[in-house]
């Protein structure tokens, strides 16, 4: 059995001296490889830097919503520079609205996503899409660029049916964390159930959201990327080596990841 996770955040303080340790698990248990997503420049060039480390690893760049007032003219070139760095570099992201939190301007969080969009775009690179509370507005900004040209996700979904039907509509892709293992996510496992196989991929979102029968895990790791499939194969009523397969492949299309670059080899 190989899984991916699509999504992990392996810079962060909590991984700390400890990667190394952490891929090694996850190789363990059959996940071959993980991205690693970055949120802002100096987040972004951290991902790089790990990712060039590891042949299992591979990363993203973009600004986060969060950081939309942080940012400095000229950010777009340093993504574009990012972006060409090395082969481990896949996708621009995460990036996109958030008006849960609104730690930045809304009208500042748009700028920063159209312009990013349309950095994609020219350079034909999918893109990760962060979206909480603006399904709305995410969905007209999108709707003014061809992303599905390239490939969108929408990460972490956290929607129901109705709205996992207009992002496939749209042609893109759903991502779901161990928040479809929570008891209290109806909403979310109806649209991991309604989704087309080809459109469905799974994550972690580590340091965050443990996943049911690990809630107590903190941090979050790789390892248990396992447990999203698993819950994704019992709500399709499949077996966990078809969910692992077919997700597994959908990551390395959507990512256009090498067939050939699996985990390290290393000792737990």
């Amino acid at each position: 059995m190989e899984l991916i996770d699509t999504h992990t955040h392996l810079d962060s303080a909590d991984y700390a001296g400890q990667v190394d340790q952490v891929l090694s698990r996850a190789h363990h248990v059959g996940v071959s490889r993980c991205i690693t997503i970055g949120t802002s420049l100096q987040d972004s060039q951290a991902a790089v830097a790990l990712a060039s480390q590891h042949d299992s690893l591979f990363c993203t760049v973009g600004i986060h919503p969060h950081e939309a007032e942080k940012t400095e003219p000229g950010y777009i070139d340093v993504l574009t520079t990012l972006l060409a760095a090395n082969d481990s570099v896949c996708a621009l992201g995460e990036i996109g609205l958030d008006y849960y939190y609104d730690f930045a301007k809304r009208t500042a969080q748009q700028r920063r996503f159209q312009e990013q969009l349309e950095l994609a775009g020219k350079l034909g690179k999918p893109v990760v899409i962060h979206c909480r509370d603006a399904f709305d507005d995410c969905l007209a900004i999108l709707d003014d660029f061809d992303v599905a040209a390239h490939g969108f996700v929408f990460h972490c979904f956290s929607g129901d049916r109705p709205w996992a039907r207009a992002v496939l509509d749209r042609g893109g892709s759903l991502s779901f964390t161990g928040t479809i293992t929570f008891k209290r996510s109806e909403a979310v496992q109806q649209a991991a159930q309604y989704a087309p196989w080809p459109s469905l991929l799974i994550e972690t979102d580590c340091p965050y959201l443990s996943p049911v029968p690990k809630r107590h895990v903190k941090p979050n790791e790789p390892a248990l990327v396992v447990h999203v499939a698993a819950k994704l194969a019992e709500l399709r009523n499949s077996s966990l080596d078809d969910t692992a397969g077919i997700t597994t492949e959908n990551a390395v299309r959507f990512f256009n990841l090498p067939a050939n670059r699996t985990l390290d080899q290393q000792t737990p």
